[in-house]
C-alpha cells in the first residue's frame, strides 16, 4: 500500500500537470479535439480533468466565500419612507438585491427563499 503522503503528492502533481495542459489548450486557441490530436492526448481523458478541475475549482470558491461570510443575521433596516401600495420591496443581502413586486411569480419568490434557506443551512 502507498504511503498517503506519497498518494496525495502524486494527486498535486497530477492536478498540476492538467491544469496545464487545460490551460495550454484554451490559449492555444484550438478546439480540444485539434489539441489531443496535435498532443496525443485521448479526449475522453481531456474532458474528463477538465471536469474535475472545474469542480475542485468551484468547491474552492465556494468555500473561500463561505469563509468570508462572518455573519447572516439579518438586520432590519428602518425604513426612510412608508412603502406605498404598488412599490417593490428590496432585500439586500450583500452585494445582491431582490426585488419582490406585485408582480413577481409565487413560485419564483418561493423557490427564491429555498435557496436562501439552503445556503443559511
Amino acid at each position: 500500500m502507498i504511503p498517503t503522503n506519497t498518494r496525495v503528492t502524486a494527486q498535486q502533481i497530477r492536478r498540476q500537470h492538467w491544469t496545464k495542459i487545460v490551460q495550454e489548450r484554451h490559449e492555444s486557441g484550438l478546439t480540444v479535439r485539434e489539441y489531443c490530436q496535435t498532443h496525443g492526448i485521448r479526449e475522453k481523458q481531456y474532458y474528463y480533468w477538465q471536469h474535475k478541475l472545474r469542480v475542485e475549482y468551484a468547491t474552492q470558491m465556494v468555500e473561500e466565500h463561505a469563509a468570508t461570510v462572518t455573519d447572516t443575521t439579518p438586520v432590519l433596516v428602518p425604513l426612510a419612507q412608508p412603502i406605498a401600495p404598488g412599490d417593490p420591496i428590496r432585500l439586500t443581502i450583500g452585494n445582491c438585491t431582490l426585488e419582490v413586486t406585485e408582480t413577481t411569480s409565487q413560485t419564483v419568490l418561493l423557490k427564491t427563499l429555498q435557496v436562501l434557506q439552503q445556503m443559511q443551512d
